[in-house]
């Protein structure tokens, strides 16, 4: 499949489920203005917080159950339905993606505190090598493991088989 196809059918995609679309749509925009808001109003934002994260997490377990219905065939938008499926769900997304995240930000951590500390040029090079490899390997192994663990309808434990995970990206003609 080509860049155009694969453009042409992502629009028809996204235009399957107008209605779902469109409130898919809202809730970003919410968010995006929500956030806004925020920025300019400190105690405004501290009150938000609860409400913005409750908005992120429905996006996030929205976007694992679309991830989810087409990799089993689907062409249709799922559902919005059952409201603590998807908050559970995107609270199950963000926990992967924290646990993937965690060499790349304790090597950026370390990068930051040698140039406040040492300031030293070989070293802090040398680092921030580090951190953008290890974001680059994080995020390659992060999508790979949320694809893995959505073909395997969401079971948490999956998300973590860092074996199998591997295997199947050499499969897939990744090699790492």
């Amino acid at each position: 499949m080509n860049t155009k196809e694969m453009i042409i059918d992502s629009v028809k995609y996204s235009l399957n489920g107008k209605k779902d679309f469109i409130f898919f749509g809202f809730l970003l925009w919410s968010i995006s203005f929500i956030i806004y808001i925020t920025h300019e109003y400190s105690i405004l934002g501290i009150l938000l917080f609860i409400p913005i994260s409750i908005f992120l997490f429905i996006e996030g377990g929205y976007i694992a159950t679309i991830i989810e219905s087409t990799l089993f065939g689907s062409d249709t938008h799922p559902e919005f339905k059952n409201i603590k499926d998807l908050i559970w769900r995107g609270i199950k997304e963000l926990l992967i993606l924290l646990v993937y995240s965690t060499i790349p930000i304790i090597v950026l951590i370390i990068a930051i505190f040698e140039i406040i500390i040492f300031s030293d040029d070989i070293s802090t090079l040398i680092l921030l090598i580090m951190f953008i490899f290890s974001l680059f390997f994080s995020l390659v192994i992060m999508q790979s493991a949320i694809i893995h663990y959505e073909y395997k309808h969401s079971k948490l434990r999956t998300a973590f088989e860092i074996k199998t995970i591997l295997k199947k990206l050499k499969k897939w003609g990744l090699v790492i």
